[in-house]
């Protein structure tokens, strides 16, 4: 990437997946949450569940604004999806396991590294 724009220096902004397909010449999809017929929670999931399951990769890239410690227009990688079970086999989440390139912040909301949710039953 760095090459087609002419150094290191001018990588900035865009879309995650554009930097994909310059690497591996595949062709890739683009989701967003802002189109007006957006995705849902759990279609989201089911898509990301469905594409780990083929051994897709994936990225992701956050919108202007930041919350629980995600940088502002950043780029992560998608390494892959867990669904959390109670002891009578019900969904209690659905989650997406992903990874700053940068590793200088952490996610610090729900179901991060060290939540409370993560209750010794879930850790076993």
């Amino acid at each position: 990437m760095a090459k087609l724009n002419v150094n290191y220096a001018n990588l900035n902004e865009g879309y995650p997946g554009e930097a994909l397909r310059a690497l591996t010449g595949m062709p890739t999809s683009f989701y967003s949450g802002h189109r007006k017929e957006s995705m849902s929670n759990d279609e989201v999931f089911d898509l990301l569940h469905d594409s780990e399951m083929k051994n897709y990769p994936m990225v992701a890239g956050t919108g202007s604004s930041t919350f629980d410690n995600l940088v502002a227009g950043h780029a992560y990688t998608i390494l892959g999806t867990q669904i959390i079970y109670d002891k009578g086999g019900n969904v209690v989440e659905r989650l997406v396991r992903m990874r700053n390139p940068w590793g200088k912040f952490m996610y610090t909301g729900p179901w991060s590294g060290h939540s409370d949710d993560w209750t010794p039953a879930y850790k076993a």
